[in-house]
């Protein structure tokens, strides 16, 4: 096969477009400092990072879902240290009302008690974000308690919300109505109140009792949601240790090594600059054989 000038000037000319174009990708990976952003750069390196990416996203997913879960529980735990608080201010003038045979004391004893009542109830009713937190799923449309001066009534639901905190790791976040109602808490403090407006000693004594058991089941509530944000805790720091690593495996299969980039264009920028003399002279040799 003969090769002509014309084969020659074309094939250089195409060497000069290849090596300018191989220029362009390394000056935009320096500039950009990715070296891979489409499938076509590197089909295997590109589906590296998208199932990194992913990977990353799905976990900061489940770190939102961790500090949501957080958020509900510390709302919950203020609210039961509340409620705990009265418990004990209810046993103290329980404690008042057994030592006091003044039947007038011991009715402004009761109003005192009847006066913690309706703040327990207030308290069991609070909201987070305008979301009831004691009323299972229900949380919103309704009101948890409802106290009618003889009973306290739940409204809500013995269901419990969950947060996905992995990819096959939930958590129960919150504490139903019906779980506080089972500590006996707003039992024992109507017997407590109605047994001081009879003077009934007996009564008084068997509520302050009941008292002691209401504390030490919103304790035993505290404890559980105390547990889960220690796990959440954990959840937490093992979701952002992974996060670090692959966002390191993410930058060596993306990122540019602007070391190794710069010296790839140095190198392609010299073979261009000798393409270009070459390529040059081979056209005007061209020239001379046709003045020729």
């Amino acid at each position: 096969m003969r090769v002509t000038q014309s084969m020659i000037t074309r094939s250089l000319l195409q060497s000069i477009n290849t090596l300018r174009g191989s220029m362009d990708t390394i000056q935009s990976s320096i500039a950009t400092g990715k070296r891979v952003t489409k499938a076509s750069d590197d089909p295997e390196k590109y589906l590296q990072g998208t199932r990194f990416r992913q990977a990353i996203s799905r976990n900061e997913q489940y770190l939102k879902n961790i500090d949501s879960a957080k958020s509900w529980i510390n709302e919950s735990l203020t609210s039961l240290d509340d409620l705990r608080g009265y418990v004990m201010n209810g046993k103290e003038l329980g404690i008042q009302g057994a030592d006091i045979s003044s039947s007038g004391i011991r009715s402004i004893l009761a109003d005192n008690v009847n006066q913690i009542i309706e703040d327990v109830v207030a308290t069991t009713n609070k909201s987070y974000l305008n979301r009831n937190i004691f009323a299972g799923t229900l949380t919103q449309g309704v009101t948890p308690f409802e106290f009618d001066g003889t009973t306290v009534t739940y409204n809500g639901n013995t269901t419990t919300m969950t947060r996905q905190i992995g990819e096959s790791l939930s958590v129960e976040i919150n504490v139903t109505g019906s779980q506080l109602e089972s500590t006996g808490l707003f039992s024992a403090l109507i017997d407590l109140r109605d047994a001081l407006q009879t003077g009934d000693t007996s009564g008084i004594q068997t509520a302050m009792s009941d008292l002691d058991d209401a504390a030490d089941g919103v304790n035993a509530l505290s404890t559980a949601l105390g547990s889960i944000t220690n796990q959440l805790d954990l959840s937490q720091q093992h979701l952002e240790a992974a996060n670090v690593n692959l966002a390191g495996y993410l930058s060596k299969v993306e990122d540019t090594d602007l070391a190794e980039a710069m010296t790839k264009y140095n190198n392609r920028e010299m073979a261009y600059q000798a393409a270009l003399m070459t390529t040059s002279r081979a056209m005007q040799l061209n020239i001379m054989e046709f003045i020729k």
